[in-house]
């Protein structure tokens, strides 16, 4: 038997309905509360303290996960390739050193927030722009990679002792599409 549970504000109140809900299992698909992206990673964090099983990362991966820039350092340290990267305000962008093209993100935002049309730039005076509109709206750096062009997919792995990787997805872009083939906000919720 499957029941949607909506979850809204407070995250005190989300967890103790989806607590009290005696789920044998929750389906995680809870993101975080609009303009509350640490609530993400709290929501699954109280759920394993209430030992209430539950799909999807750890708390730590999801918490990891929401600094772009502690992550890349992780991915390093593991030798795993990531696009080389720099974190700029509107005062040190003058010490940008990547070259062009450069894709700019906010640092701890997740689910394409403050990914849109300006944000791959092209030359410094649009990097200079996204950079303090990014650092501006989000607050803190922003995170500037070097733009890897190219196709783009998806793969899930399911965890546990032998992990399983699922079937890969390719997102694709219309050739006639104008601007940078990348997937923004509004290209992932809005369409």
């Amino acid at each position: 038997e499957v029941s949607l549970l909506r979850l809204r504000p407070p995250l005190s109140s989300a967890v103790e309905e989806t607590i009290l809900s005696h789920a044998e299992l929750v389906f995680n698909l809870f993101e975080g509360f609009e303009a509350w992206p640490d609530t993400e990673w709290l929501f699954a964090k109280a759920l394993h303290s209430a030992g209430c099983p539950f799909t999807g990362a750890p708390s730590e991966t999801l918490a990891l996960c929401l600094n772009k820039a502690l992550t890349k350092h992780l991915l390093m340290a593991l030798r795993i390739p990531t696009p080389d990267f720099q974190l700029l305000d509107s005062i040190s962008v003058e010490q940008f050193t990547l070259g062009f093209p450069a894709i700019v993100k906010p640092l701890k935002e997740d689910a394409s927030h403050g990914i849109d049309s300006h944000s791959v730039v092209h030359d410094m005076p649009s990097l200079k722009t996204q950079v303090s509109a990014i650092s501006d709206k989000y607050g803190g750096p922003a995170l500037v990679e070097s733009f890897l062009s190219g196709r783009e997919f998806s793969v899930s792995i399911l965890g546990g002792p032998t992990p399983r990787v699922l079937p890969i997805s390719e997102m694709t872009f219309s050739q006639d599409a104008p601007g940078s083939r990348i997937v923004t906000f509004a290209a992932k919720w809005l369409s």
